[in-house]
C-alpha cells in the first residue's frame, strides 16, 4: 500500500525517517540521500505527488515519483546495500544504482536524462571569465537553444517581401554605368592642380602684416584729419553769418531803430 505525500510537512516528515533508518540500517547511502532527495524535486513531475510504501505505519524505504509521463521508483536493497532507481516501478528497468561513492554532479547527470532529458545544472551554471581554463575546449552548443532563438526571431520578424526585392534588383539594373571617361577627367583634374604651399597655413608674413597694419593707420590718420577739417569749416560758416547778421542790423538801426531792436535775437541766434 502507498500513501502520498502532497504537503511539505509530509515530504519532511518521511525524510526524517529514512535518514533515522539509514544511519542505523545503511551507512553506505546516508550521504547519498541527500543528492537523491534534491535531484527528485528538482525533475518530479509538480503535478504529480510522491507516493511512498507503508510499512508498519510508517512510510517505508520505496518512492515513487513521476518525470514527465514516466513513473520511477527509488528503493533501498538490504541485500546489495545501495539504492537503485528503477524506471516503471519496483521491478521495473534498472537505470541506476547509489552510494556515498556517488557525487552530486553524477547524481544531476542521471536525473538530468530521465523523461524528456534537460541540460544538466553544472552546463547551466555559469563560470567568470577570469576562472575560466583558456587551453579548455569550448563546450557544444546545445542545438535546442538555437533552434529556440531561431523560431523566436521568426515569429517576430516580418517576411520578406520578394516583390520588393525584385523592384530594387530591377531599379539597379536600369541605372546607367558609370563612365570612365568621366572619372578619368576628374583624376586628370586632380592631378592638375597646384599643390599647396606648406608654409601658407603653418607661418605668417611679416611684411604683409606690417603693411596691414600701416594701411589701417593711414585710414585711421585721414578720418580724424577729415573730422577736424568739418568742425573747422562750421565754425568759418557760423562766424560769417554772425558777422553778416550784425552787419544787416547795423544798417536797419541806422534807418529804423524800433525794427533793429527785434532783430537783434536773430542775430544772437546765428552768432552761436
Amino acid at each position: 500500500m502507498s500513501i502520498s505525500l502532497n504537503q511539505v510537512e509530509d515530504v519532511q516528515e518521511h525524510l526524517m525517517g529514512v535518514f533515522e533508518r539509514s544511519a542505523h540500517h545503511a551507512g553506505e547511502v546516508n550521504e547519498v540521500l541527500l543528492s537523491l532527495v534534491g535531484a527528485i524535486m528538482w525533475r518530479k513531475n509538480p503535478s504529480d505527488p510522491l507516493k511512498v510504501n507503508t510499512k508498519e505505519g510508517a512510510g517505508g524505504n520505496v518512492i515513487w515519483f513521476k518525470v514527465d509521463d514516466t513513473r520511477y521508483a527509488l528503493l533501498y536493497s538490504h541485500e546489495d546495500k545501495h539504492i537503485k532507481l528503477m524506471a516503471g516501478g519496483r521491478k521495473g528497468e534498472l537505470v541506476q544504482t547509489f552510494t556515498n561513492a556517488n557525487t552530486t554532479n553524477e547524481v544531476a547527470k542521471v536525473f538530468a536524462g530521465l523523461g524528456n532529458s534537460v541540460p544538466e545544472l553544472s552546463a547551466q551554471r555559469k563560470i567568470r571569465k577570469e576562472d575560466r581554463d583558456p587551453n579548455a575546449p569550448k563546450p557544444p552548443k546545445d542545438p535546442r537553444v538555437k533552434k529556440a532563438r531561431r523560431l523566436a526571431k521568426a515569429a517576430g520578424k516580418e517576411p520578406k517581401n520578394p516583390e520588393a526585392k525584385a523592384a530594387r534588383l530591377a531599379a539597379r539594373a536600369d541605372k546607367p554605368p558609370k563612365d570612365p571617361a568621366v572619372k578619368a577627367a576628374r583624376l586628370a583634374a586632380k592631378a592638375d592642380k597646384a599643390p599647396k604651399d606648406p608654409q601658407a597655413n603653418g607661418t605668417r608674413d611679416p611684411q604683409a602684416k606690417a603693411a596691414r597694419a600701416q594701411a589701417r593707420d593711414a585710414k585711421v590718420t585721414a578720418q580724424r584729419e577729415q573730422r577736424r577739417n568739418t568742425r573747422v569749416a562750421d565754425k568759418e560758416a557760423k562766424a560769417a553769418a554772425a558777422e553778416a547778421a550784425a552787419k544787416a542790423q547795423a544798417d536797419l538801426a541806422a534807418a529804423d531803430p524800433a525794427a533793429a531792436q527785434a532783430l537783434q535775437p536773430a542775430v544772437i541766434t546765428a552768432a552761436n
